[in-house]
């Protein structure tokens, strides 16, 4: 049979483009289908080979783009979540640590507590209790926490200290000012002062200095906690005994419980040959004399540096009656007299400071013989903006008044007196936005600073 001129066409992908291999056996240039003729029947046969001959070029520069097509895409779905979290990331105020040749790790840190002491020249320095996290994926890496000593004025971290004995759980609600005026910490339900210098910027453990050689303490201490401050620089130590102890470390007087205290106190208030310091206190309400108002009161107080003290925070006035000596039952009317101190204590006087002022709520949140702070309201109607009040401790006038620009605003935790002036907290709402302020004021009531906590290491 002659044959036939047809186009011959690849069975696979209908294309004409095709290459002679040999007699009748071609290979389709469009998709390396392989296929030869049979004479007789002009029957096209196929050959399927997924091991295409490196003469098919233009199939392999197909092959090469798909490739290169599939790589980028691959590389464009690893990158570019990355690069949207970082941007996300980094908008909310996370800080990011690359290291070169590694994965990315993302750190967040916040403020758990904060205090302020005197820094170089009488200046304030912070002192920011910080909890450092890690984000990182596949990492297993605990918080870190530290001490930072930050410069407000300057606006800088002055120095970080990590404190890898402490974690999650550590707590410093407890804090004093010694009468040696140094500033200590005991981190809640540890058996560790800390002393903390802002000056130095350091922190370092007094326990050895505080303890050794006192016997009393050998066999361990099982908990640690300040006394009262009315009741001046003293701790109150359970040793691993289950013994307690009043210990006044300062003047290395220890005391067996109560009784032993209290006859240490009892000695104390006849000795008249102690010197004077000068304190203040608002007075409390009085059940015997009702009409009384309350009063800011200045008395001279006998005491020694860190032996025990019991300061009168909120004296009141009351009847003191004069019964007959001796024991017993006494019925009928007797004389007294009206009395705000014991005469027989350690207060040897005292005057009313302002006696021409009402008081509303008002509270002292730093004194010393020199500086009077205090804040209250300036009416009964106790609704409206607390004041911030400078009091000479000498006439009792007020010599600078101090309100928040902020609405609805309070003042927060404690006042820091610092060498230059004072420090606190107040919060409020600026432009509807709740904020959270650390104030910082001269001695002369003038703004020093102004921090937003909420921003701050963000």
């Amino acid at each position: 049979m002659a044959k036939q001129i047809k186009a011959l066409k690849c069975p696979q992908c209908g294309s004409t483009k095709k290459q002679e291999l040999k007699e009748d056996h071609y290979i389709c240039n469009n998709c390396g289908t392989e296929y030869f003729l049979d004479n007789d029947d002009i029957n096209v046969n196929v050959r399927y080979d997924h091991n295409y001959p490196t003469y098919a070029p233009e199939f392999s520069a197909n092959r090469r783009k798909l490739f290169v097509f599939i790589a980028v895409i691959a590389a464009l779905s690893i990158l570019l979540p990355v690069l949207f979290g970082l941007f996300s990331r980094n908008s909310s105020g996370r800080k990011s640590n690359i290291l070169p040749g590694t994965a990315k790790t993302e750190t967040r840190e916040r403020i758990k507590t904060h205090f302020v002491l005197d820094g170089e020249e009488g200046n304030p320095i912070v002192i920011f209790f910080m909890e450092r996290s890690y984000y990182r994926r596949n990492l297993d890496k605990p918080a870190d926490y530290l001490l930072r000593f930050y410069d407000p004025i300057k606006g800088e971290t002055v120095n970080d200290i990590e404190m890898k004995e402490w974690n999650d759980k550590t707590a410093l609600y407890y804090h004093r000012f010694f009468s040696d005026g140094n500033f200590y910490i005991i981190p809640k339900d540890e058996t560790t002062i800390y002393k903390i210098d802002g000056v130095r910027q350091t922190i370092t453990s007094v326990n050895e200095g505080f303890f050794e050689s006192v016997p009393e303490f050998n066999s361990g201490i099982a908990s640690l906690e300040f006394r009262s401050r009315s009741y001046g620089d003293g701790l109150e130590i359970m040793t691993n005994d289950g013994t307690q102890y009043y210990y006044y470390p300062l003047a290395r007087q220890v005391f067996k419980g109560r009784d032993e205290l209290s006859a240490a106190y009892d000695k104390l208030v006849k000795d008249h040959t102690m010197p004077e310091k000068v304190y203040f206190a608002f007075t409390g309400k009085s059940t015997d004399y009702r009409e009384e108002k309350i009063q800011l009161i200045k008395y001279w107080y006998r005491e020694k540096a860190g032996f025990p003290v019991q300061l009168s925070t909120s004296p009141s006035w009351r009847k003191k009656y004069n019964y007959p000596k001796g024991s017993g039952i006494f019925v009928g009317n007797f004389t007294y007299e009206k009395i705000l101190f014991e005469k027989t204590g350690r207060v040897s006087k005292f005057e009313d400071l302002t006696p021409d002022r009402l008081y509303f709520e008002s509270k002292i949140v730093s004194q010393s013989s020199d500086e009077l702070y205090i804040t209250g309201y300036p009416t009964a109607n106790i609704n409206g903006s607390k004041f911030l009040q400078r009091i000479d401790v000498n006439t009792g006038e007020v010599l600078w008044n101090y309100k928040s620009a902020l609405a609805d605003y309070d003042f927060r935790n404690d006042f820091y007196k610092f060498k230059n002036g004072i420090a606190f907290n107040v919060s409020g709402k600026e432009n509807g936005v709740h904020q959270n302020k650390l104030v910082f004021l001269g001695s002369d009531g003038k703004l020093i600073k102004e921090i937003n906590l909420h921003d701050l290491f963000k």
